[in-house]
C-alpha cells in the first residue's frame, strides 16, 4: 500500500489535523495529514484528493522530501511539501479538526507515535 502525506505551508504555518475518536491509528490525536493513494491515481492526484477531503484545501503539491516503511502494516508513505493559498480549512474525512500551527511547533502538538513514523528528513525539517 502506497499512502502520501502533505507538509502544507500556509504564510510560514503548517496544517495540522485530528483523527476522529475511534479505535484507528492516531484516532484523536495531532498529526500532519496524508492518506491513500486509490489505484490509478498518481502520488499528486491522490494528495490533492486527500487534503480536499479531509481540509476542504485545495493545494499545490510540490518537491518530494522523503518516504517511510511500515513493515507490519506493508505501506510506505511518501511525503511531500506543499503550499496553499487559502487558509480557511473545514475538517472533513476522517479529520474531527484541523488546524494552522507554526513550523517550530508541530513537533510539540503532533502525537509522538506519528512522530515515530516520520523519516530522518522530516524530522529535521521540523527540528
Amino acid at each position: 500500500m502506497i499512502a502520501v502525506v502533505g507538509i502544507v505551508e500556509n504564510n510560514g504555518r503548517i496544517l495540522v489535523g485530528k483523527k476522529v475518536s475511534g479505535n484507528s491509528f492516531l484516532a484523536g490525536k495531532w498529526h500532519i495529514p496524508g492518506g491513500k493513494v486509490l489505484p490509478g491515481e498518481t502520488d499528486e492526484i491522490a494528495l490533492k484528493r486527500e487534503m480536499k477531503e479531509e481540509c476542504g484545501i485545495d493545494v499545490s503539491v510540490g518537491r518530494f522530501l522523503d518516504e517511510f516503511y511500515e513493515p507490519v502494516a506493508d505501506m510506505r508513505a511518501k511525503w511531500f511539501l506543499c503550499s496553499c493559498d487559502d487558509d480557511k480549512l473545514k475538517p472533513g474525512g476522517d479529520l474531527a479538526d484541523a488546524k494552522w500551527v507554526d513550523k517550530k511547533d508541530a513537533m510539540e502538538i503532533c502525537d509522538k507515535d506519528a512522530i515515530a513514523r516520520w523519516p530522518r528528513k522530516i524530522k529535521r525539517f521540523f527540528g
